[in-house]
Order: C-alpha cells, then sequence, then structure tokens
C-alpha cells in the first residue's frame, strides 16, 4: 500500500474586490487570502507514506511524536489551539486523509483490522504448507474490515460505508493513493485515486509542456467508493486477491511505487505554480545492506544455481506454467516492496527535489530489523500483541536518536508556522474545523457555504435589502455571518450556541 497527499484544495478563485483586501476585525479574506497559488494557501505541505502492510504501524507512530511536538509547540500559541484531526501507503493515507481520523484513532484502526484480517489467515492457501493457488486472505472478510472503519468514522449509517464516494470537498485535504492496474490482460502501471478533482486544460499540450513534459496519471475523473480504493490500494499479490472495478484489475500501489514520495512531488509539481513548502516522507522500515561476503553467498546459492536450473529446462513449459509465473510474480513483489530508497523512491525524489529546489525534505525510516517483518505478521493471532510491542519498541529507539528528535522538532515548527498563516484567514475554519454556513434570511439556500461565499450572497441578492432598497450595511452582514455560522455535522443550524466554537 502506498501513498502520498497534500494540504491544501483547488478551487475556483472567488471574485476580486477592493474592499476585499482590507484586513477586518474578522480572519483576512479576500483573493489572495484563499486562493491556492498564492498567500498562505500556496503553502503547500505534504505527507506521504511508504507501504509495508503492518509495519505501517510505525509510521502512525512517527506521525504521532510530530504531532507530540506539534501540540507543545502550539501552547505557546493559545490564540489558534491546534486541531484535534491532521492529515497524512494506502489505508494510513484514507484513515488520516479522506476519513479525517486523528493519529489515536488510526493507530487503533490498525489494530482492529489486523485483528479482522491478519489474524484469520485462510486454510489452503498458498502461502501455507498445504499449498493451494488462492490468496491468503479472505476478500469477504477484508471488503468487511474497510466497510467497518468507513461507517466508525462517518456515522451515517451502514449504507454509507457502502457507498461514500473516496471524493471529497474541494476546501478540505487533497488525499491520492496508487494502484498498480491490469486492462485487459494488459499491465497498464501506476494508477493514482484522488479525492480531488483532475481536469486538463484546453489545450494538454500546452500543459504538458509548462510542467517539464509532465504527464498526468490517469487524469480522467473516477470516483468509486472509499472501501473499494482501499481494497485496490492494498491488494498484495499471494496475499489479497485484486479486485475488478468496472474494466480493470487492481493490485497493491507497491508494485509500481511502494515508496510514493516521487509519484506524489511530479504530481504537485505538474497541479500548482509553487513547490511544496516542506514535505515529509515515512518508511515502514529501512532495509539493511548485506555485506559482501554474504552478498556473494546469496548469489552463489539464489541466483546462479537457479539459473542454471533452468537453463537446462528453458523450453520445458508443461504443468502448471501459469500457476507457477503467479508464484514468481509474489516472490519478485515481496523482495521489490521492502526497497523504497532506490531509484523509484528516496534516491529519485531527492533527485527531482534538488532539481526544483525543493529543501525542506524530510525522510524518517526506522533502522534495524523493523523491514524484516512481513506485512501480514500478527503474533500471537487473537492479539498481535507481540507484533505490535516489536514494532513499538524498535520505532520508540529511532525516535529517541538526538538527531532524529531535532528532524521532527524541526518538521514541526515549519508545520506550525504554515499552519498559523493559514489560521488567520476565513478558509481555515472550514478547512480544518467542519465550519459551514447558511443563510439565516432565505431557506433555499444550500447550508454548504464558507464565510465568503455567503457574504456575496448577502451583499448581492435582491432578497436581502432594506426597507429603502439599498445593500445591508457591513455591520448588519457580519453579524448575519455569524448568525448562520455552524458545524457540519450539527444538528441544529444554529446561531448562538455554534457561533462561539
Amino acid at each position: 500500500m502506498a501513498t502520498s497527499h497534500t494540504n491544501g484544495a483547488r478551487g475556483p478563485a472567488p471574485r476580486r474586490r477592493d474592499h476585499d483586501l482590507v484586513r477586518t476585525n474578522g480572519p483576512h479574506r479576500g483573493y489572495r487570502y484563499c486562493s491556492d497559488e498564492e498567500g498562505p494557501w500556496s503553502q503547500k505541505s505534504v505527507l506521504s507514506f511508504d507501504g509495508g502492510g503492518i509495519r505501517g504501524y510505525s509510521s502512525l507512530l512517527i506521525l504521532k511524536s510530530i504531532m507530540i511536538a506539534i501540540r507543545r509547540i502550539e501552547t505557546s500559541y493559545p490564540e489558534h489551539p491546534v486541531s484535534s484531526r491532521t492529515s497524512t501507503g494506502g489505508l494510513s493515507s484514507i484513515m488520516l486523509g479522506r476519513l479525517r481520523m486523528s493519529v489515536d484513532e488510526a493507530l487503533e484502526q490498525y489494530e482492529d483490522f489486523g485483528n479482522e484480517v491478519f489474524g484469520k489467515a485462510r486454510w489452503w492457501h498458498e502461502r501455507s504448507l498445504f499449498w493451494y493457488p488462492r490468496a491468503k486472505y479472505s476478500s469477504r472478510k477484508t471488503r468487511e474490515a474497510f466497510q467497518k472503519v468507513v461507517l466508525k468514522s462517518l456515522q451515517q449509517g451502514e449504507h454509507s460505508a457502502v457507498t461514500e464516494s473516496f471524493e471529497d470537498r474541494e476546501d478540505r485535504t487533497r488525499t491520492m493513493v496508487i494502484s498498480w492496474n491490469i486492462k485487459k490482460q494488459s499491465v497498464k502501471g501506476c494508477y493514482i485515486w484522488r479525492s480531488y478533482r483532475f481536469k486538463l486544460k484546453d489545450n494538454p499540450k500546452a500543459e504538458t509542456r509548462r510542467s517539464n513534459n509532465w504527464i498526468p496519471c490517469n487524469p480522467r475523473d473516477f470516483f468509486v467508493p472509499i472501501w473499494q480504493v482501499a481494497r485496490a490500494t492494498t491488494a498484495a499479490p499471494r496475499y489479497f486477491e485484486s479486485i475488478k472495478i468496472d474494466d480493470r484489475k487492481f493490485l497493491d500501489g507497491g508494485m509500481v511505487a511502494n515508496n510514493p514520495s516521487l509519484v506524489a512531488l511530479r504530481e504537485i509539481r505538474g497541479l500548482h505554480k509553487t513547490i511544496p513548502s516542506i514535505f515529509v516522507s515515512l518508511g515502514t522500515g529501512l532495509k539493511q545492506a548485506d555485506n559482501k561476503n554474504e552478498a556473494a553467498r546469496n548469489y552463489a546459492s539464489e541466483d546462479v544455481r537457479p539459473a542454471l536450473r533452468r537453463a537446462l529446462t528453458i523450453d520445458n513449459v508443461r504443468r502448471k506454467q501459469g500457476l507457477k509465473k503467479y508464484s514468481e510474480i509474489g516472490r519478485y513483489w515481496t523482495k521489490y516492496m521492502t526497497d523504497c530508497e532506490g531509484h523509484d523512491g528516496t534516491n529519485g525524489w531527492n533527485g527531482l527535489s534538488d532539481e526544483i529546489g525543493l529543501r525542506k525534505r524530510y525522510r524518517l525510516n526506522v533502522e534495524g530489523s523493523l523491514a524484516g517483518i512481513s506485512l501480514d505478521e500478527w503474533r500471537p493471532a487473537k492479539s498481535g500483541e507481540d507484533t505490535l510491542r516489536l514494532i513499538r519498541r524498535q520505532t520508540e529507539e529511532y525516535l529517541s536518536q538526538p538527531a532524529i528528535i531535532d528532524k521532527i522538532e524541526e518538521i514541526a515548527r515549519e508545520v506550525v508556522e504554515i499552519r498559523r498563516d493559514r489560521a488567520m484567514t476565513e478558509r481555515w475554519e472550514s478547512f480544518a474545523m467542519d465550519v459551514i454556513y447558511f443563510c439565516p434570511i432565505c431557506e433555499s439556500r444550500a447550508a454548504d457555504a464558507n464565510r465568503h461565499a455567503l457574504r456575496e450572497h448577502l451583499e448581492d441578492s435582491s432578497q436581502h435589502v432594506g426597507p429603502d432598497g439599498t445593500q445591508m450595511a457591513p455591520e448588519e452582514v457580519e453579524a448575519r455571518l455569524n448568525e448562520g455560522r455552524c458545524k457540519r455535522d450539527a444538528s441544529s443550524r444554529t446561531g448562538s450556541d455554534n457561533a462561539s466554537m
């Protein structure tokens, strides 16, 4: 599972007005304070998660350490309390980015998923002693586990867990996850699932030239339920069955980008005029390099001899050739998924970052034996506590290193500065706190607007004029805005109770 996402949505720019550029007693408003390409919201912060199955638990622990540092720094700015939710492959990104869970909630869901799926392997599967050509884990149990995660987060009934689309509001965190797709028996490679709408300009060739020959991956709108995206990005060969959506089959994103940092950076660079202000890439265990003697022994025992045996039977394609190839793909993928540092991973990401001038980039990846834990290790089967304890211990040892402590402190300070700039704008309350506005005068007005949109509605609508036919005074407009402010999930549309949030 591999994914990445960036803070800040790219929506249509509102109309520019002269008085919009003047600071009022409330938060900053106006074009430059809500534009995605200039001002506070052009400072993109990006968080990327490597794939690694249950080792993703380590990435969440690292993220929790960053969030603790952020909260500690935020205590010196009491006028802008930190949000209890944060934006942050595959399953982690969906939970933190699209479902807007807190880090602690995501950690809890990892444990629940392990008990529901990894703790209940099927008998007679390909990886068992009694070899049989089927995936290790049941598709039904996996589907139900993902739907349970969605249901617990949305709390809107069982129907929502099945139908809720991966597409999200434009004013929220942008989330992307990656799959490997196959269409009509041909390998198509990388497929990006986006929570945001992606449309090319009217002249695609001009857009491509502007982006240094960047060609977006499957740019057409393609929105499916969240649980299907979760299945598509986590369908590791030999562990989980592929999932078919329309005319395509999808497998784990680790097949093409187990470290999605490079893919994400290319997409962000193509979408925006500016480079990210900060990019944090979280790994799931740094694979240790073998020494030369060990490498020589491996070469002799694992490469040369099988090659000689294959050479003697190169034309022998009898018996179970399809099953053999399927097994070989699985073995290749297992080895490939542990290498997130090469040309398509950290090294490629560093190279492109240097090219475009991205200096504030951070790679956090636990060293040691963490990478040796299999993606579905779950001991004991009933709780997984031994496995989780091992992951926690190794991650805590890594986080206790002075150099890592300094790096996390630097990340936290950078993120706090970006958040503080954004928190001074009207766009912040919708992005971070799910605040929406409805018109308290005309009930026909959709209750899904932000403060800026409702202000324009109140100032422009002929329904909102005084007895003498003049528009509302600025003071009355602000009073109506406060009256129409409410929490998205609030049962009442409110004035006084919700206005004090």
